[in-house]
């Protein structure tokens, strides 16, 4: 009709107008191409489809998890090899730790962001400016020591998967505390890391 054809304009101005203030993850419903797998996302007033969030400043949930460890350091093995090599064993232990993490978690390898920190280790996550592993907000005592941290983001209901996954295994504290301790012992340059060879590595918390 007349009026349908004159009201189309409107409706179109309003959905683009949600379509511009859909800065939730609830705005956006999570999709999975059936042929290539890759992800993408529509937006439930337009129908926009878009394979990147950020683009459109949406705010992705986050779970932080970070363990601590005891008897580990870089110290040894900077003064035997040099700070660049060290750094590049570091990324080599980090990309084996990604793989176990994102399996604890439940979650794709790619929605894992992880470090192995120590001391104010924060400065060297922190030389990309999208990290989310920014220290800054904790107690001093809590950016002191050899830790791991991994940031887990996942959109819409899948930040709920990686808590939940996280919080099962969590529950049996023994059984998460000798699964951290197996998989901290399998990354590259474990032995070479230990500050007392004799003296076993325990997770703090």
């Amino acid at each position: 009709s007349s009026e349908g054809a004159a009201e189309l304009p409107a409706l179109l101005w309003q959905l683009g107008e949600l379509e511009g203030k859909s800065v939730w993850t609830r705005d956006w419903r999570e999709n999975i191409d059936p042929i290539w797998g890759q992800r993408y996302f529509v937006n439930k007033w337009s129908g926009q489809i878009v394979h990147r969030l950020a683009n459109f400043g949406v705010a992705c949930p986050a779970v932080r998890f970070t363990v601590w460890f005891s008897n580990l350091s870089f110290a040894g093995l900077r003064k035997e090899l040099g700070d660049a090599e060290v750094e590049q064993r570091i990324k080599n232990a980090e990309r084996v730790l990604v793989k176990q993490v994102s399996a604890l978690a439940d979650v794709d390898e790619d929605r894992v962001e992880l470090h192995l920190l120590e001391d104010e280790g924060e400065a060297r996550a922190g030389n990309n400016d999208d990290s989310a592993l920014d220290d800054s907000s904790l107690q001093q005592a809590e950016r002191n020591g050899f830790r791991m941290v991994a940031v887990i983001r996942a959109p819409g209901a899948r930040s709920s998967w990686a808590s939940a996954a996280l919080k099962q295994a969590m529950a049996d504290s023994d059984r998460f505390t000798r699964h951290m301790l197996v998989l901290i012992s399998n990354t590259p340059d474990y032995y070479p890391m230990r500050i007392d060879p004799y003296d076993n590595v325990a997770m703090v918390k």
